[in-house]
């Protein structure tokens, strides 16, 4: 297996060799998109629609203003053109979206529960592991052996929950953090095979500054083990479909949900159901 870094972490090579949540979430939720991506076809239209550049780039801007101050210098000048408006040639203001990435930075780093993790954390920590017979790897935003935890910094529009359309036929209310159980379950278990005990996961919510409310910040912890066991068995259950998809042992069907679909499934004919 190749050796993960930085610089190979998101690569092709490695998206190849190794599965990670982000994967995993992709092949459940359209095994066409996400075989379409693996083998590069049309990379215009993931950048566009995936991978929209600027979303990236604040992600990053923000994972290292918090994490690794020392690093966000440089990684500004190599994106200047991305960051500042233009004023007559020269670096103007930054764009809205990266001020608004100011002052989440600003709010983390002087809270005193962020910054006691920051002080005994390792950020940007790639670990790998094996689960459900799959290579596996993370790359867990900080990571604080001495404590027993790793956290992952989530920027949010806010902190009210969402409606999930999933759960029964008019949906339910679920916290904005419901999604994260399957991330925060198989971080802790590649962390729990490198080094030996099973840490406590903790969500940083990051929520964006609007015109009526100031940066603000909520911090989840996820130390429920059953629940965590019963994620690691799902996830587990789901891997060797996955792995018969990703080596096209399977047909990758589409999902026709997806705005992959929306550009090249042909139009869904459906018959109307009365309501009444």
């Amino acid at each position: 297996m190749m050796e993960l870094t930085r610089d190979n972490y998101h690569t092709p090579a490695a998206d190849a060799e190794y599965l990670s949540w982000h994967q995993y979430q992709d092949w459940m939720e359209c095994p066409a998109r996400t075989a379409a991506e693996l083998a590069g076809e049309d990379p215009g239209l993931f950048q566009q629609y995936k991978h929209g550049r600027a979303c990236f780039l604040v992600g990053e801007y923000v994972h290292l203003g918090i994490g690794e101050p020392g690093r966000l210098p440089a990684f500004v000048e190599a994106h200047a053109d991305d960051i500042f408006k233009k004023a007559k040639g020269a670096k103007g203001e930054k764009y809205a979206e990266f001020a608004a990435a100011d002052l989440v930075i600003e709010k983390a780093r002087r809270d005193p529960e962020v910054a006691q993790m920051l002080a005994v954390g390792k950020p940007e920590q790639i670990v790998t592991g094996l689960i459900g017979g799959a290579a596996w790897k993370i790359r867990a935003d900080l990571w604080c052996p001495d404590a027993g935890l790793f956290a992952d910094w989530k920027t949010a529009s806010g902190f009210d929950g969402y409606w999930d359309t999933g759960a029964g036929p008019k949906g339910a209310r679920v916290p904005w953090y419901y999604g994260y159980w399957g991330q925060v379950a198989t971080y802790s278990e590649v962390l729990r095979q490198a080094f030996g005990e099973r840490p406590a996961g903790y969500i940083v919510g990051l929520a964006k500054p609007t015109p009526s409310m100031p940066a603000s910040i909520q911090i989840v912890v996820f130390d429920d083990a059953p629940r965590i066991e019963a994620c690691m068995e799902k996830v587990a259950a789901n891997i060797p479909q996955v792995l018969r998809w990703k080596s096209g042992e399977d047909a990758r069907p589409a999902c026709g949900r997806c705005w992959w679909c929306a550009i090249k499934q042909p139009a869904r004919v459906e018959r109307a159901e009365w309501y009444g």
